[in-house]
């Protein structure tokens, strides 16, 4: 998924694959994300930091099947890579 992050939360559409157990982010600029359910947001203050042009992988739980992000600063744009 390629998804366009500003100043306010954005998060996938469409769920993970049920048979995804890891999916890798990276990101044009730096921004912040957060891994949850369908109601799931970023938060600018508390979510994990995604250094831009770093590749990040993470283990999906249990109910797992959407990332937000949000822009630390400037617009970016991130991808959700999923992985099997």
């Amino acid at each position: 998924s390629k998804l366009t992050v500003a100043s306010t939360a954005i998060r996938t559409a469409q769920p993970l694959a049920d048979a995804t157990q890891l999916i890798t982010l990276i990101a044009t600029g730096p921004c912040r994300f957060e891994v949850g359910d369908a109601a799931v947001t970023a938060d600018p203050d508390a979510s994990p930091f995604l250094y831009p042009g770093i590749y990040v992988d993470v283990p999906l739980r249990l109910n797992e099947r959407h990332v937000s992000f949000i822009a630390e600063s400037e617009p970016c744009i991130a991808y959700v890579i999923a992985r099997a």
